[in-house]
């Protein structure tokens, strides 16, 4: 029994070893989301739409964008991935935000197709003055 207190502090010293210790260059959760959906949206990019850039050069950008070297971006998402369950609460929330993305971009190309559309009267005069 006398051993009970040494053995509980142990234990207690183990756990919060256990717990990885947080970055001092650790970027907000906020930046990481933003700078994660930059990550896929350039990794899942066709041939054609790099433009002669490669995927390198663009992370390159993001990481000047954002105003991270690639350690701290490395550091911080070792870091929000060691806590499994928290992020698979942030990858559904970085889900969302891109839908929300891919949506507005639908409406923005439905709204300039719509813009681009030909008149009526316009066609009727093609068709007359043939």
């Amino acid at each position: 029994m006398k051993y009970l207190p040494v053995i509980f502090l142990l234990l207690v010293a183990t756990l919060a070893a256990c717990d990885d210790p947080v970055p001092p260059d650790l970027i907000s959760e906020e930046t990481y989301k933003r700078m994660f959906i930059e990550f896929t949206i350039i990794n899942q990019y066709d041939e054609l739409l790099l433009q002669g850039r490669s995927r390198e050069e663009l992370r390159n950008m993001v990481y000047e964008h954002y105003n991270v070297t690639p350690d701290e971006f490395r550091n911080s998402h070792r870091y929000y991935e060691s806590n499994i369950e928290r992020q698979l609460k942030r990858i559904d929330e970085i889900n969302l935000m891109m839908r929300a993305e891919r949506d507005t971009l639908i409406e923005a190309e439905k709204q300039y197709h719509f813009n681009r559309r030909t008149p009526v009267d316009t066609l009727r005069q093609r068709i007359l003055n043939r």
